[in-house]
């Protein structure tokens, strides 16, 4: 009888080990793939870390908190990871759109997309190689990483402007007098105003992330987890309403003089929320418990041979690789001779004569690989044209993104209209003398040309997935002199002998 114990007993500590085993190494590969997206797609990581790194907005300081949170919850599921596998390589095809989307996204530098597909790319993985179970196990640490992706940004206005309502009553039934003006708050004392910044954005999403990570933890129902991230999402914004209440009360009864208006208040922000989310954690331990379950009985672990489905993981692999390996060879693709047609030359007029750059127009593209400027004559009348061409976009590196202008600094623009003809965009603006001008403009992606507008960057996107087009801005600039009519005729007659209708 004690023989036959001992065995049991030797039988069940060797499962235990085997389970232990499989466990462990399942882990290390879902955290593997897991990751896979983010050095295969690198633009994206550095992008996203750009993020995490700047100090100067803040909004997303808290990601390498999360991401370190993400990594710990994925460890802390290692034992669901060695229930029997079912890849599920059924989803390679919606990992190869993905892939092709990241890249449309990349090269449109829509940079909340290419970033946010990451997650996405992972959880899609884990499915592919491990299956269904382990995908669920793993889906709480990716999700997380949404706490640490700038897609929060949608809701700043909303917080903004709730802000502003909440603190106007408050301050007027506390009986402070007070006018507001937008988002302008003026006191007897001074004028605050409640900025982007000033939002509790960042406040918001940490509450969040502190709102799942006490759900996960304890393992409750979505019902309960949805409560409990509604509840510290509510308890942030209050915080940041008081924070911003008390700052102009400080600077209503200390004439602008107290240090929380003087210095930064930031900081502060932050002592209000950490004793808001003390309150948060009272009323939720309060809460009725409703866990989710108990892990999953030994009987349903997966003590086989087959510890790391090793065909699903090349072909999980080499599917994730195809959009990266792809994006290189493109590279190869930009003509030898790109950019020599950037310039015209216009039947009837004398040009182009080559330019340097006009200390009074000075338009700004941030990357343009050949920039050239340059003026032609006709009968006494002289039209400027400016071309930049890229010929390759990507983030940091778009013909229409921030950063870049079409007339430079010092510029008015009075009006807006459609141009000589379709798609070229007609402006009047003075420059900082004072002096008026006649300004028309056209995007061109290849051949063709476009007006630009939002869905320009979303077109150069797709047609980069089967080449490398060049694409370029065209502005031509004329002097109104006394008046702009004339010289829209002038222009007209430019346009049509440089580019002849069809």
């Amino acid at each position: 009888m004690a023989t036959a114990d001992t065995m049991a007993q030797a039988a069940s500590a060797a499962a235990a080990a085997s389970q232990r085993r499989i466990a462990g190494l399942r882990t290390a590969v879902v955290l593997g793939l897991c990751m896979l997206p983010f050095a295969l797609f690198w633009p994206g990581s550095a992008a996203l870390v750009s993020f995490w790194n700047d100090t100067d907005a803040k909004t997303y300081t808290h990601g390498w908190l999360v991401a370190g949170l993400a990594v710990w919850l994925l460890l802390r599921n290692h034992a669901r990871f060695a229930a029997p596998i079912a890849s599920h390589l059924a989803v390679a095809p919606a990992l190869l759109v993905l892939g092709a989307a990241w890249l449309v996204a990349y090269k449109a530098g829509i940079q909340i997309v290419f970033i946010s597909l990451l997650p996405v790319m992972s959880l899609l993985a884990v499915l592919a190689c491990f299956g269904w179970r382990s995908a669920r196990a793993a889906l709480p640490a990716v999700a997380y990483l949404f706490f640490a992706i700038p897609v929060w940004g949608a809701i700043n206005p909303l917080l903004q402007w709730s802000s502003v309502f909440a603190v106007r009553f408050v301050l007027r039934v506390i009986g402070i007098p007070v006018h507001f003006d937008g988002a302008l708050v003026h006191i007897p004392a001074g004028t605050f105003e409640i900025a982007d910044a000033c939002s509790g954005l960042h406040y918001f999403i940490v509450a969040l992330a502190i709102g799942a990570l006490y759900g996960e933890l304890h393992r409750d129902r979505i019902r309960t987890r949805v409560l409990l991230v509604a509840l510290a999402a509510a308890f942030a914004v209050l915080a940041n309403w008081i924070r911003i209440v008390i700052i102009v009360i400080a600077g209503h009864t200390t004439d602008m003089q107290h240090p929380l208006v003087s210095d930064e208040h930031y900081t502060f922000g932050w002592y209000v929320f950490a004793a808001a989310m003390v309150l948060f954690f009272l009323v939720a331990r309060r809460l009725p418990v409703e866990s989710a379950g108990a892990q999953r009985q030994a009987a349903d672990f997966d003590l086989g041979a087959n510890v790391i489905p090793v065909r699903a993981l090349f072909a999980t692999v080499a599917v994730l690789s195809l959009a990266p390996a792809w994006n290189l060879a493109s590279r190869a693709l930009i003509p030898e001779h790109a950019g020599e047609s950037a310039l015209p030359r216009v039947n009837g007029w004398s040009g182009p004569h080559e330019q340097e750059a006009a200390g009074d127009w000075a338009p700004v593209f941030v990357g343009a690989d050949l920039e050239r400027r340059a003026a032609y004559r006709h009968e006494g009348r002289q039209v400027e044209l400016y071309s930049a061409v890229y010929f390759e976009q990507r983030q940091g590196k778009e013909l229409i993104g921030y950063g870049n202008s079409l007339l430079g600094p010092g510029w008015t623009i009075h009006d807006r209209r459609t141009g000589p003809r379709p798609p070229w965009t007609e402006l009047e603006a003075t420059d900082a003398r004072g002096d008026r001008w006649l300004i028309a403009y056209a995007y061109r992606i290849g051949d063709a040309w476009y007006a630009g507008g939002r869905w320009f960057q979303l077109r150069y996107g797709i047609e980069a997935l089967l080449g490398m087009p060049e694409s370029a801005v065209l502005i031509a600039r004329i002097a109104c002199e006394s008046e702009c009519a004339a010289m829209r005729l002038v222009l007209n007659d430019f346009f049509s002998a440089a580019w002849p209708p069809d």
